[in-house]
């Protein structure tokens, strides 16, 4: 996004941000096409004590005879359907997946046309919840391996993640739409814009995690169906947060969710 940021402002033109990601993503293609092995065991950079763990408790035997059960079962649709902890972790992700798709599609808009942010500065300050959310990402699934699973049961800690994260999300998102009402300090309405992106990558410890676990052999079906919910959220998104020049308008979009 800083990127994208000095592009716009520079004799490029914001054009220039699409040759440069073509040209990434060329080379990464053509790096990817080199590294990439079919299988653990023929990679040439994975060594022998991680290769154990990897395959650690399976046997060929075992993957084949799992493979063809896991392909004469069907799955309960009925059940899952009728589950209502099913429909609980689809509103779940349906919250998460609306501030992201805040942060990623209109946060850039948010930060210029309602907080006045030049367009450079917007690149930046548009970075920075990606960058918290990267570094929660990173310190706070050590810290739950390692400190709070002594403490509390695994139950516990997907509830409290969970909390955690929705909680955070309502409580940032009420701050991006009621403080520009009534101040227009940046050092107030900032800290909520920033921290909105690490609620929902606590999100990770809390609802995927749940769905891993109730999913079991059926994961790859409820992650579909997890993918369908969220993929609504854009087009909802889009029509009620729809980038007009009022200021009151958007914060009206941000109240309602």
């Amino acid at each position: 996004m800083p990127t994208a940021g000095y592009f716009c402002e520079s004799n490029f033109g914001w054009e220039g941000i699409y040759y440069l990601m073509a040209i990434l993503t060329l080379i990464f293609t053509i790096i990817f096409f080199f590294i990439f092995r079919g299988c653990p065991s023929e990679h040439p950079w994975i060594s022998e004590v991680e290769l154990k763990q990897i395959e650690f408790g399976k046997t060929e035997k075992e993957t084949k005879e799992n493979k063809n059960k896991k392909q004469q079962q069907k799955p309960p649709y009925f059940k899952i359907l009728t589950d209502w902890t099913i429909w609980l972790l689809f509103l779940g992700f349906f919250c998460d997946e609306i501030a992201f798709q805040f942060i990623s599609e209109l946060g850039p808009y948010y930060l210029n046309k309602v907080l006045g942010i030049s367009i450079a500065g917007t690149g930046y300050f548009s970075a920075i919840p990606y960058l918290l959310s990267l570094i929660t990402k990173l310190l706070i699934g050590p810290i739950n391996d390692k400190l709070l699973s002594k403490i509390f049961n695994e139950q516990f800690r997907t509830k409290l993640f969970a909390a955690i994260s929705q909680y955070g999300i309502c409580i940032s998102m009420a701050g991006l739409a009621f403080i520009p009402l009534l101040s227009s300090s940046l050092w107030l309405i900032l800290p909520f814009f920033s921290i909105l992106n690490i609620f929902t990558g606590f999100n990770f410890l809390g609802f995927f995690r749940y769905s891993q676990k109730i999913s079991a052999k059926h994961s790859e079906l409820l992650i579909s169906w997890i993918n369908i919910v969220i993929s609504i959220v854009p087009l909802i998104l889009q029509e009620l947060l729809q980038p007009r020049r009022q200021m009151i308008q958007l914060n009206n979009g941000l109240i309602y969710f």
